[in-house]
């Protein structure tokens, strides 16, 4: 798809892909759009990271005023097991950018401090999140990204969290022995009705061009049933198809 001086990827599988200068504006549109058309509650996941903050900020500057947001419903996708005012935090990031602005969301902080938070996120997603089938929960949107390691989540590669198929919780570890974290897993984020990814900077091009290429990392389990928002730097690498709207 493409307006608006955006590109379009053609790509011989199914996922979305929206190459534009500033893909956070244009991802916040979309997703405010879908949440107006929905007459129901809305079950949005959101990931953390220093991506996502142009989004939230978006989010709250352009729309923060509207109604629509007494609808929504927030969960984490992935949390470092970290006080919530850590400066590491998830949370803590997705409160002071968005949640602090937006106060008519009902928001779920992963409690990550409690030695059962996997258990208690999954009974949490059991608990509102409307059934999907195979006793899954069906979030409505997963916003997500992608590390230059192929990462998305807190599903690093390699790690044992990326082979479960039960469980839609874990705690899990950082690469490099880094900070623990508690993560969603694949189960879940596959079962959603959509997956949005926000990618941008030059560092993540090579990563992304060989995921589209079909190597094997974490986010390939997700590339093809998922929507792409890119920017012009993490595109650098993917060929481009001109003139489609």
């Amino acid at each position: 798809m493409m307006s608006d001086g955006q590109e379009s990827i053609p790509m011989d599988v199914s996922p979305v892909v929206c190459v534009c200068s500033d893909p956070a504006e244009k991802l916040a549109d979309v997703l405010v759009s879908e949440i107006a058309r929905q007459e129901h509650d809305f079950h949005l996941a959101v990931s953390g990271g220093k991506t996502p903050e142009a989004l939230f900020k978006l989010l709250a500057l352009k729309y923060g005023d509207l109604s629509l947001w007494e609808r929504v419903y927030l969960y984490q996708v992935d949390e470092r097991c970290v006080p919530p005012d850590h400066e590491a935090s998830n949370w803590r990031m997705i409160h002071e950018t968005f949640l602090a602005k937006v106060p008519l969301i009902r928001a779920f902080r992963m409690e990550v401090e409690r030695e059962d938070a996997p258990e208690r996120y999954e009974q949490l997603l059991r608990q509102y999140v409307p059934d999907g089938g195979f006793g899954v929960p069906r979030l409505d949107c997963v916003l997500l990204g992608m590390g230059a390691d192929g990462h998305t989540a807190s599903l690093f590669p390699g790690a044992a969290a990326c082979q479960e198929n039960i469980r839609l919780v874990l705690r899990t570890d950082s690469p490099d022995r880094g900070i623990p974290r508690v993560t969603m897993t694949f189960p879940v984020l596959e079962n959603a009705a959509k997956r949005r990814f926000l990618v941008v900077g030059q560092d993540k091009a090579d990563t992304l061009q060989r995921v589209f290429n079909g190597e094997s990392f974490p986010v390939q389990r997700l590339a093809k049933i998922s929507e792409w928002y890119v920017d012009l730097a993490a595109s650098r690498l993917l060929p481009r198809q001109q003139g489609i709207s």
